[in-house]
Parts: C-alpha cells; structure tokens; sequence
C-alpha cells in the first residue's frame, strides 16, 4: 500500500472547515468533531508529527466536555439521517480517554529522546 502522507494535510484541513461550518444539531456536531479529531490525531501520529498532536488533543478534551453536558434527549430531529450516531457518547469519553493517554505516552517517549538526543 502506498503512503501519501503530504495528500493528507491538505484534506484534513479541508474536512476540519467543513466541520466546524457544519450547522446541525450540537450533539452531532461535537460527534462529528470527535470523529474527525480521532482521525488527526492518527494522522499526525502516524506521520511522525507528535508535537502537531498536543492542540488536537486539547481540542477532544473540550469536545467531551461539551458532549457531556449536552442532553441528546432534548433534541428531536426532523431528518431520519440526523439520528445517526457514531459512538455512543459513553464510547467516545473512552474512546478520547485511550487515545489521550496513547498519546500523552508518545509525546513524553519523544520529548525524552529529544532531550537526550538534541538535534543540532
């Protein structure tokens, strides 16, 4: 399989606008954001790029605080298509909990190498 890791950035980028300027109801959006950042937070991992990692993760912290304190009871769509979910909101505290704490484990590895190690 090939790797085109420079064809990412500029889509993810693209996906992240079209995110946030997405109207619809807050659960999903947040949902949706969760989704996305879970994907970026890959991608950077997977491309080497730890230090890209640490807003990424800021940004998941928020986004499940927002979701938990939103009520998706109180929300009755119009449109069958916005009845789906994702995860469950009890799967993506989790979810974000493991990959915050995969994460924060990688960026400490790396911060350590790279005081051992300086580049110069």
């Amino acid at each position: 399989m090939e790797r085109k890791l420079q064809e990412v950035h500029p889509l993810l980028t693209l996906c992240g606008q079209i995110v946030e300027n997405w109207q619809g109801n807050p659960i999903q959006k947040e949902s949706l954001r969760v989704f996305f950042l879970v994907l970026q937070v890959t991608h950077y991992l997977d491309a080497g790029q730890v230090k890209s990692v640490k807003p990424c993760l800021k940004q998941l912290q928020q986004c499940i605080q927002t979701i938990s304190t939103l009520h998706d009871d109180e929300i009755l769509p119009s449109n069958p298509a916005d009845l789906f979910h994702w995860l469950p909101k009890e799967h993506m505290c989790v979810l974000v909990y493991l990959v915050r704490a995969h994460s924060t484990g990688l960026l400490l590895s790396w911060e350590t190498i790279q005081s051992n190690h300086p580049i110069q």
